[in-house]
């Protein structure tokens, strides 16, 4: 999981365990730029065609891709709240 997890750029922020059951549950961080993915050795899992579509959801075949991170805000979608 370790290999794939770094494979795909994903920061872990919190990994923990349950005292009672000893149940772990790990917590990473998406990149939030591409620049991760272009400095990789491999291209492994690859990254997804330009003409594959991120956002279909509905009867398409799944691929083992990942999609670039979006750096246009108008790629990103909503802005998020400001933060207090």
């Amino acid at each position: 999981m370790k290999k794939l997890t770094k494979a795909m750029c994903w920061e872990v922020i919190s990994i923990t365990k349950d005292r009672v059951n000893n149940v772990g549950i790990a917590i990473y961080k998406k990149p939030t730029t591409n620049k991760c993915y272009e400095q990789r050795p491999k291209n492994d899992p690859p990254l997804c065609q330009d003409s594959d579509d991120p956002s279909a959801a509905w009867n398409v075949p799944l691929q083992s891709c990942m999609h670039k991170i979006p750096v246009a805000a108008s790629e990103r979608g909503s802005q998020w709240p400001e933060m207090l």
